[in-house]
């Protein structure tokens, strides 16, 4: 029979950096408001409030990892135990959980990352201290974790450079869409600049899917979240009927609990809840384009939201569109009645100042192949 220990080690993460990930995940499960992150060359300290367990719960955490009760509590619990165990995949000195004491000192767990490799199944799984503040000296308010790593040409490197840490890095580019602050050193952790969207269309049923237009020619693909953060993606080609050079799609499905793999590394597209999000993801792309339609021609986005409208572009990209969906329509008539809606709005002018529809254009384009 398999003992826990092996179990853990089936269940480490495939990144074994995105224990943060699983940590920050607890902490939007538990109602915190805020995430605080503090690094130097070899100790990474994540502190959020309120703790989202209690004592016994953080003495035995590790089994929680195997857990999967749906109720808030037990995800949030799992995430967390998920997140230790892969930090302690990592092999560093150990992993310090801190909880805040009415004593005003907290407690301390100690991790070390031999648990997961001691063949005695009754070995405590950690150790308690009382009385006992952080390293950094900072106080903690609801939970702390402490990750010391050992001492290598990877903590010289930083030490010398000030860089960061892969995790911390790792959390810049998976966390646009996180919905409570983290705060590096104090202050709002800074994210690389995506491509800026035009156009924003959001649905909340069954699970958060949003879809976005954007300028430029990006790859296209679906991020599935779970509570905000980026677990994986997927190729998503959203142009199906028509491809308007100069025009991206970024699309989110965004979940509490998202079904994946045992070592979360993939999300199970076959499962019927992913399946019912992915069927929003064309009509709420429908949604975007006859939005910004909408709000060129007459000034209302039908339930779309323009991103940012004095700075612009929302006309040209709209241009894009329709000459892709002209040129499309051109070649295929099913195509044509597909977009009908979009293509009989009045949206140009002709030189005399007459108002036109792009439909009645299809003749011209029969005839002479272009305008």
């Amino acid at each position: 029979q398999m003992c826990i220990r092996d179990r853990l080690r089936e269940h480490l993460l495939v990144d074994l950096h995105a224990y943060l990930l699983e940590i920050v995940r607890a902490a939007v499960l538990a109602g915190a408001e805020s995430v605080s992150l503090g690094h130097d060359a070899d100790d990474v300290y994540v502190r959020f409030a309120p703790d989202p367990c209690s004592p016994e719960e953080v003495e035995r955490l590790l089994d929680y990892a195997l857990a999967y009760d749906d109720d808030t509590h037990g995800r949030c619990l799992r995430l967390l135990a998920i997140g230790v165990t892969a930090a302690l995949g990592l092999r560093p000195w150990f992993v310090d959980v801190y909880l805040a004491a009415e004593s005003g000192v907290p407690i301390r767990y100690r991790y070390d990352p031999n648990t997961l490799q001691a063949p005695d199944e009754d070995a405590p799984l950690c150790e308690r201290t009382d009385g006992v503040m952080p390293p950094d000296g900072v106080d903690v308010d609801g939970i702390c974790i402490h990750v010391r790593r050992r001492p290598g040409w990877d903590t010289l490197k930083r030490a010398v450079t000030r860089a960061a840490p892969p995790e911390i890095e790792l959390l810049r580019l998976t966390t646009y869409e996180l919905p409570i602050a983290i705060l590096l050193h104090d202050r709002p952790i800074d994210r690389p600049p995506r491509p800026r969207a035009l156009v924003r269309y959001t649905e909340h049923k069954p699970w958060r899917v949003k879809v976005e237009l954007l300028e430029g020619d990006t790859r296209s693909h679906t991020a599935f979240l779970e509570s905000g953060i980026r677990l994986a993606a997927h190729a998503f080609n959203p142009w199906t009927i028509w491809h308007p050079a100069g025009v991206s799609v970024r699309t989110v499905i965004d979940a509490p609990d998202l079904p994946t793999n045992a070592s979360r590394s993939a999300v199970r597209l076959e499962d019927e809840s992913v399946v019912a999000a992915t069927r929003v993801l064309d009509r709420a792309l429908w949604s975007c384009v006859v939005g910004l339609a909408s709000y060129v021609t007459d000034g209302d986005a039908l339930g779309a939201e323009i991103v940012d409208p004095e700075a612009g572009g929302h006309r040209e990209m709209l241009g894009r569109i329709v000459g892709a969906m002209l040129r499309a329509a051109r070649t295929n008539e099913r195509r044509a009645d597909r977009a009908r809606e979009l293509l009989s709005v009045p949206m140009l002018r002709s030189a005399t100042g007459q108002s036109l529809a792009p439909e009645q254009l299809l003749p011209i384009l029969a005839e002479h192949g272009e305008i």
